[in-house]
């Protein structure tokens, strides 16, 4: 039984492979015909050159200062504005990539009189010309956070100078985001500073009032590390409170930026409030805390330490500011260009090669059905002549209504 099976399908395979030999004519010449057909449309299709400009990633930038500075920059929008929080697995490459695809750059193109892309696409609006416009662009991200960008055009000089425009225009962007982060972030440490300075200048006058009255009062030296240590927590504390403002005006406070920065800063309490209350030793030979200071010895420490932290503080924001406007003037350029695109020499399209062998095969394997179609009508008819009859019929007469209908419109 298994025997006779495979002598059938055998058999089926050597009948189909005869009906292919017996129109080995037709699939050759239909195969050689279409092939030469398609090379000869595609000398007559238009040639398309290609500009190409690759943007590297970006330079770690840390800025020139500490503290406040390192931090912005770690949060991913340091001082100089040019860095972005960005989500998970998504790269520089692909922000610019969106923003190459975003109106603000785009349109700026469109719009530019040296390109006149409306007339040169003749479309009536600038959402015509922006859709036209992406489907000669090209835009990819390479594993190596590499992004290229790509834009064909029939002028090979006007295809270069295009690209190289899409480039500039992104850094041109790139710039004014990183000036505005830069401006606001320079207005929020100005604001602090001017409260610091009247925060020192209150402390200053407290301490000289409390000096006019009672004196200067000396304190011995396990005082005055005590209060130093109080008073740099307390301005770490401060500067942490400000990192936390900052960071709540961008993120919801569920972020792993805020979430860190508070844990900090709970940390900082917890020590402040060990040395008030005597819970932590600044070393072995000094093991008191602050309740433990005479009353009046104690209020001269706080004046002191008030002053002292405004102090510390003062310094810091003032150096930041410093930064912060530096970051603001500077106009530099943000995005880094390993190349920028050249009036390309050769084509990009047509493949004509290509053409010619995706048309050469799609006609080959057209013909190879319709062969097969006819050997099976072809055996279809010898095995029921009376149902071949009636198909053939009812063909006929799907041809003859189709004319009809034709003509009735005509």
């Amino acid at each position: 039984m298994k025997e006779e099976i495979t002598q059938k399908k055998d058999n089926s395979f050597l009948d189909w492979l005869v009906i292919i030999l017996q129109h080995r004519r037709l699939l050759f010449i239909n195969t050689i015909i279409v092939g030469l057909l398609a090379a000869g449309v595609s000398l007559l299709l238009p040639l398309w050159y290609q500009g190409e400009v690759q943007v590297l990633p970006p330079m770690s930038d840390q800025g020139v200062g500490g503290g406040l500075s390192s931090f912005l920059a770690g949060a991913g929008f340091s001082l100089g504005g040019g860095e972005f929080s960005l989500p998970m697995m998504t790269t520089h490459a692909d922000l610019w990539k969106t923003m190459i695809e975003s109106r603000a750059v785009l349109d700026t193109i469109i719009l530019d009189p040296q390109f006149v892309l409306k007339e040169r696409y003749e479309t009536e609006t600038i959402f015509d010309a922006r859709e036209a416009l992406l489907n000669h662009l090209e835009l990819e991200v390479t594993a190596e956070g590499i992004l290229a960008i790509r834009f064909e055009d029939k002028d090979p000089v006007f295809a270069a100078k295009l690209t190289n425009a899409i480039g500039d225009r992104l850094d041109i962007l790139n710039r004014r985001i990183k000036s505005s982060t830069a401006k606001n972030t320079r207005s929020f440490v100005e604001e602090q500073l001017g409260l610091c300075r009247e925060n020192l200048t209150e402390a200053e006058a407290k301490l000289e009032i409390f000096q006019t009255e009672h004196g200067v009062l000396v304190m011995d030296e396990q005082a005055k590390m005590l209060i130093q240590n109080a008073a740099q927590l307390q301005a770490e504390l401060l500067i942490a409170g400000i990192e936390l403002n900052i960071l709540k005006n961008t993120y919801t406070s569920t972020h792993d930026e805020v979430r860190k920065v508070q844990t900090r800063k709970k940390e900082i309490e917890n020590k402040l409030n060990e040395i008030k209350s005597g819970g932590e030793k600044l070393s072995d030979e000094f093991d008191f805390s602050l309740n433990q200071i005479p009353e009046l010895t104690m209020e001269y420490m706080r004046l002191t330490r008030d002053m002292t932290i405004q102090e510390i503080l003062y310094e810091f924001l003032v150096q930041q500011f410093e930064q912060a406007k530096i970051q603001e003037a500077k106009d530099t350029p943000v995005i880094n260009f390993l190349s920028k695109a050249t009036p390309p020499e050769k084509k990009y399209r047509p493949k004509r090669a290509l053409i010619t062998v995706g048309a050469a095969f799609t006609s080959f394997c057209l013909t190879l059905i319709l062969v097969i179609f006819l050997g099976l009508l072809k055996r279809y008819k010898t095995q029921n002549e009376n149902g071949y009859e009636r198909l053939s019929n009812a063909f006929n007469s799907a041809i003859n209504d189709i004319l009809f209908w034709r003509k009735r419109r005509k």
